[in-house]
């Protein structure tokens, strides 16, 4: 609900990926972890309280070690999909 209400705060999406791994559910946090890098590289002072380019870089930390643990090659900022943002929404309402 707070990433539909806020969904140009690169926060929202980082503390998505952090829940998904609190859960166990590594591919979801890699996800939101990369939607987060893509919203807080496209709208770097929005997000209220912490901006997106404060969490951006966090972000990107956290979904290159996610994507050593799954096996796989991490996302280059300029290489998400457009789709990071509403995959990760998708995660969360399955």
């Amino acid at each position: 609900m707070n990433a539909r209400r806020h969904p140009r705060s690169a926060n929202v999406y980082d503390s998505l990926g952090d829940g998904f791994l609190a859960l166990g559910e590594p591919n979801a946090a890699y996800v939101c972890f990369a939607a987060s890098v893509s919203t807080g590289r496209a709208f770097p002072d929005a997000g209220g309280v912490v901006p997106g380019r404060t969490i951006a870089p966090q972000s990107l930390i956290k979904m290159a070690r996610v994507a050593l643990e799954l096996g796989r090659s991490a996302w280059a900022p300029e290489t998400i999909p457009d789709r990071a943002e509403h995959e990760c929404l998708a995660e969360r309402a399955r």
